[in-house]
């Protein structure tokens, strides 16, 4: 190819991207919004969530655990309904014997002889973060034990609900997101 038909292509090219005729690329990602994040932590030696407490219907919720699990061991990202919140140190230190943690760690097929978890995701309900844990009912949780380690669903709860969540190994990590819009 000569050096006037590498001219011409270029600007047939710029002309077309000007235009909005191709997108070369551009369009799909210039619109291509970044998920909203909620972060596992450790700040000040607390084990913490970080995270914004509002977010839009549809949005992309990522979760990360930027926590090293050799030094804390490995969390839960699980939905659950406000009462069933632990709140008192002896709450959280009979967690899994009465109260939701049990519940988690069953529908995440823990082996409490093996320590193995059977089913990292759990997902009912609509697809994304929408539904609690109760006594009696199994909600949406995601298990971690890798730093780094990240899950990514969309908020499909209705505008309006607040999710509550916590990590059923450390209950006393809880936080809350409104859903808006």
């Amino acid at each position: 190819m000569n050096r006037l038909s590498v001219v011409w292509l270029i600007r047939l090219g710029t002309a077309l991207l000007a235009a909005g005729l191709i997108s070369g690329g551009l369009a799909a990602t210039a619109g291509a919004a970044k998920p909203t994040r909620i972060r596992m932590e450790v700040t000040k030696k607390d084990l913490v969530f970080k995270g914004p407490s509002t977010i839009e219907r549809g949005t992309d919720l990522q979760v990360i655990n930027e926590t090293n699990p050799k030094k804390v061991g490995p969390h839960t990202f699980s939905i659950i309904k406000r009462k069933f919140l632990p709140e008192t140190n002896k709450q959280y230190k009979n967690c899994f014997a009465t109260g939701i943690c049990g519940p988690i760690a069953l529908a995440h097929e823990f082996d409490d002889v093996t320590g193995k978890i059977g089913r990292r995701t759990v997902e009912v309900g609509k697809t994304g973060w929408d539904k609690p844990f109760s006594e009696k009912h199994t909600g949406d949780s995601w298990y971690t034990e890798g730093k780094n380690n990240r899950q990514t669903r969309k908020i499909s709860a209705e505008p309006g609900t607040k999710l509550f969540y916590f990590c059923a190994v450390h209950p006393w990590m809880q936080g809350k997101i409104t859903v808006v819009k």
